[in-house]
């Protein structure tokens, strides 16, 4: 592959994977920190609800009380008739422990200077003096004595002044009913240095930090003492009063949160990993393309070699024959045999590579005959000597000589001064016949002969005789349930072998074995891809039995009619 598309593919996609990982795995270690903002935001926004509707509930009341007084005072009532209005309001609220009316400066008009009491001393004295600090008169005067709690208001601008005393029991229920329609994952209570009041609990009006509640088989249970994480204060005259809010279960928040990381951090992991694995997928996709298209373009070199052998050979015998340079009638009738032989060992390279044009475009078509497959074989083995023994070669035929029936024979071919090849052949009688496209079978044929006798010369020495054993028989299997009949071929030889984790690739397109390679075997891993497309459309199957060193026995398993 080329540096410059693997700068790019670094460029693209391993940089950005890399980057993208280690913001994630950053953004991961935040992860609690970022859980516990957004519970504290959740805390903050339940308890500010809770302080906004606390407050509204004495300024709703003291309101009601300064409209209704100043409605009596507008109308010139006299004084008896304010009293029983502030009466009326009084005995009508629950919140309402007690109302006053008081013009400034002087004294209380409701109740009167008979019904003053030590408390009502004290209220006037604080109720003076807050009117005297305020900085407008229209503000609204909270104030706390002794644990009372107590809201004034202006009603008129002579300084008539309209409150009331807040029943703080009241209060207290109305705020815990507040606190329980806030549906959270949050424990939202009210605490003060005297008070704890617990959504779901009695009110207790003691030391709150030293309170403990009896829970279940009389247990003693305290309240939650997990971290705070949102504290809100009351406004006057509760201002002591703290709404807080705290994790119900903390141990099982951080379980969630650990396990949410966890999983975030394994799909972040399969993202990469998926990411990377595409980036591997792609790659090895394409330097197989690539050396696809290599071997590609050595097949048709060497079959273009194969081509002009036969062509050159043929054109040369034409030539020499229209010139009139042969005179010999003899010599002339072999020059036509030569070149007869040659065109049809022409037209079988030509069929050779159709098929294998056809086999990669996944367009083979075959026409199936009924055929004995002893007259296929040898056919096959007839072909095989006629292209071995070329007219440069000796060409020797014992079949007839060394024939021990019809059907078990040897052949012996001699191909070069110092090299012959022995091909013994048995083939079983009366075998049933199969149907089969003749062509491709042959095709089949051919290349496990052409396999077996190239893959018998190793580099050690020059073999003077290369054997291969051709045996052809009818195979059954029976079982409970089925019985099947096969004719199997075997081919063997007595070669260099195949290692055997290479056994099941070899039958892979374009796949060569490590030892043909370095034993300088020529070819281009097509061919027994072929074979095993070709037997398997016909319902067969192929199989290879090797060993190093020991030759390799390829059977073929095709189905009886």
């Amino acid at each position: 592959m080329k540096p410059k598309l693997l700068i790019i593919i670094l460029l693209l996609i391993v940089v950005p994977t890399m980057f993208l990982s280690i913001m994630a795995t950053r953004a991961l270690s935040d992860w609690d920190m970022i859980l516990q903002k957004r519970l504290q935001s959740q805390a903050y926004t339940s308890a500010g609800i809770i302080k906004d509707r606390a407050d509204a509930l004495t300024q709703i009341e003291l309101k009601k009380i300064t409209s209704a007084i100043k409605i009596v005072h507008a109308k010139g009532a006299a004084t008896r008739e304010i009293a029983r209005a502030a009466k009326k309001i009084e005995t009508s609220n629950k919140l309402i422990k007690s109302i006053y009316l008081f013009m400034n400066p002087w004294d209380f008009i409701y109740p009167s200077n008979k019904e003053l009491s030590l408390q009502n001393e004290q209220v006037l004295l604080a109720l003076r003096e807050k009117i005297a600090s305020a900085s407008s008169p229209t503000e609204p005067i909270y104030f706390t004595i002794d644990s009372k709690s107590y809201c004034f208001g202006l009603v008129s601008m002579q300084g008539v002044y309209a409150g009331y005393e807040v029943a703080t029991d009241i209060f207290y229920a109305q705020l815990q009913e507040l606190l329980k329609k806030i549906a959270t994952d949050l424990i939202i209570y009210a605490e003060s240095d005297h008070l704890l009041i617990m959504p779901d609990k009695q009110i207790n009006i003691v030391g709150a930090q030293g309170v403990i509640v009896e829970g279940p088989f009389g247990v003693d249970v305290k309240p939650p003492h997990e971290t705070v994480i949102a504290e809100v204060q009351l406004r006057q005259p509760f201002e002591q009063i703290t709404i807080k809010a705290k994790v119900k279960d903390e141990e099982k928040l951080r379980k969630i949160a650990t396990v949410r990381r966890s999983v975030y951090g394994w799909v972040i992991l399969l993202l990469v990993f998926g990411i990377v694995a595409g980036v591997i997928i792609i790659w090895c996709s394409a330097v197989t393309e690539i050396r696809k298209a290599r071997i590609r373009s050595n097949y048709v070199a060497g079959i273009s070699h194969d081509l002009r052998t036969p062509l050159a050979s043929m054109k040369l015998m034409t030539e020499t024959l229209l010139n009139g340079n042969i005179k010999d009638s003899n010599k002339k009738t072999k020059f036509l045999e030569i070149i007869l032989k040659e065109t049809e060992r022409l037209d079988q390279l030509v069929e050779r590579v159709l098929f294998f044009v056809r086999y990669g475009q996944d367009a083979l078509v075959f026409k199936l005959e009924s055929i004995d497959v002893a007259v296929l074989i040898n056919r096959a083995i007839e072909i095989m000597g006629e292209r071995l023994c070329s007219t440069e070669k000796d060409y020797s035929n014992q079949g007839e000589n060394n024939q021990l029936s019809d059907l078990v024979y040897k052949q012996i071919y001699k191909v070069s001064e110092i090299t012959t090849i022995e091909v013994n052949v048995n083939i079983e009688d009366n075998l049933p016949h199969v149907e089969l496209d003749i062509s491709a079978m042959m095709q089949v044929i051919f290349n496990l002969l052409d396999n077996a006798v190239k893959y018998s010369i190793t580099p050690a020495e020059q073999l003077k005789q290369i054997t291969v054993d051709v045996q052809v028989r009818l195979y059954k299997k029976q079982s409970l349930l089925y019985s099947k009949e096969w004719v199997l071929i075997t081919i063997r030889d007595y070669g260099i072998g195949v290692e055997r984790k290479a056994q099941h690739k070899i039958f892979e397109r374009f796949y060569r074995s490590p030892r043909a390679i370095n034993y300088n075997v020529s070819g281009v891993g097509l061919g027994l891809s072929l074979c095993q497309h070709i037997i398997k459309t016909h319902g067969g199957k192929i199989t290879v039995e090797s060993n190093i060193d020991e030759g390799s026995k390829f059977s073929i398993y095709i189905p009886v009619l």
